[in-house]
């Protein structure tokens, strides 16, 4: 057993950590998911795997993950607009970005748990703005239904993406032999998760 993280062995908050783990590493999934979409938008005859590479390395050759949010989001915004999924797209960015800013408060902090007061994080960020920060300044509450409830919307983003993918293809004509959108449809509306308790 390590003890790099001893608030995630199992006698503490193992099943959180799970989550947590799976939320920071699952984050890139969505942005690969995110960079698929600017691929299909993409013009020319390229074959799908060129304009993947392509858009991959406008969105990876930079750091920040904000960057690459707005770097999809200003090169493939004209073309979900000319294919009548404005609205879809819209939500759609702006709840990538709410899932960056979950990933991002758990990039930058410290844990602390007691079987009493449970798991807690202080975002470091924001404890080294404080004029005389100590140790447990900022403690913010988590639960396991509250993890889970932020792992539900990650998927639900991911979703989101893949029936992007499918209706922008469908609609520009790029897959017309067989409807996508059947495949991958719109998931229910989720609301956004708190960032913590």
């Amino acid at each position: 057993m390590s003890d790099l993280m001893p608030c995630f062995w199992p006698e503490n908050a193992e099943k959180e950590g799970n989550i947590i783990g799976r939320l920071l590493t699952g984050y890139g999934e969505l942005e690969f998911e995110m960079c698929h979409c600017l691929a299909v938008a993409t013009p020319g005859n390229f074959n799908d795997a060129i304009k993947i590479n392509e858009a991959a390395k406008l969105l990876f050759g930079q750091r920040g993950e904000e960057k690459r949010i707005t770097t999809a989001d200003n090169a493939m915004r004209a073309a979900y607009a000319s294919a009548h999924l404005a609205k879809i797209y819209d939500e759609t960015i702006s709840d990538m970005h709410w899932c960056r800013k979950i990933r991002n408060q758990y990039s930058h902090c410290t844990w602390y748990y007691t079987a009493t007061e449970g798991l807690h994080f202080i975002n470091l960020e924001d404890w080294a703005k404080s004029p005389t920060p100590t140790l447990t300044d900022g403690r913010l509450p988590l639960t396991t239904a509250l993890l889970m409830e932020q792992e539900n919307y990650f998927m639900y983003v991911k979703r989101s993406f893949w029936h992007l993918t499918a209706a922008y293809q469908n609609t520009s004509g790029q897959r017309a032999k067989r409807n996508l959108i059947s495949a991958f449809p719109l998931p229910p509306k989720l609301p956004r998760p708190p960032m913590h308790g």
